[in-house]
């Protein structure tokens, strides 16, 4: 089967196969566990979703190849609120899901956080699925929290009460301490690169405990 690179479409064909694809159910979900440092009865592991579409030939394409098409044509909100919904699905079908894990983490695109409706169609997609919301818990990528710093935050105050958990991803203190302070998150998933080099020394230690 083709790889991602060799499914060769113009922009408008991956949009309108998108807009198939999601209307015909071939989203399809993977995920990975996230384990506390220090496992504990009271600190259940979380698990992160990636979003697949299954392809004609059964290949499950990565959002590498689409994104970039959805984003352009306004399909990124859509694509959100049906993972979503899939996500929700799971975890009303399967119980051992919400006995085993804290909350599933779903990664949000910008253009969805700071559409107008958006945080109103989403706790109704919540509300009727009966999940409590507490167990969903929304990433945000760093760079697009700083560039919608003012949309963000009245996108989470909107969906905070409900319950709704915040987590920044791909975090490596672009914007500094003091613009992190201005986002109301719950936790923070530190970018590979804070971490890959660093040094065993106390001031490297002391560093990234106070990030």
């Amino acid at each position: 089967a083709a790889g991602d690179k060799e499914r060769l479409r113009s922009d408008r064909e991956w949009s309108q196969w998108l807009q198939a694809r999601l209307s015909g159910g071939f989203l399809r979900l993977a995920s990975q566990e996230i384990r506390p440092l220090e496992p504990s009865a009271k600190s259940l592991p979380m698990f992160e979703v990636f979003v697949r579409i299954e392809d004609e030939d059964g290949v499950w394409v990565t959002p590498g190849a689409f994104l970039g098409a959805a984003e352009r044509h306004q399909l990124t909100a859509r694509l959100d609120l049906e993972v979503l919904h899939a996500v929700l699905g799971q975890l009303q079908l399967n119980g051992e899901l919400m006995e085993k894990y804290a909350c599933a983490c779903i990664n949000l695109s910008a253009a969805s956080f700071a559409s107008e409706g958006f945080a109103g169609e989403l706790l109704q997609t919540l509300a009727m699925s009966g999940v409590p919301a507490h167990r969903i818990c929304f990433e945000i990528d760093e760079a697009d929290a700083l560039s919608h710093k003012a949309a963000l935050r009245r996108f989470i105050e909107a969906v905070r009460p409900a319950g709704i958990r915040f987590s920044m991803d791909r975090y490596r203190a672009i914007g500094g301490l003091y613009e992190l302070r201005g986002i109301p998150i719950d936790f923070v998933k530190l970018h590979e690169s804070m971490v890959q080099c660093l040094d065993p020394s106390q001031k490297d230690e002391i560093g990234l405990k106070h990030l």
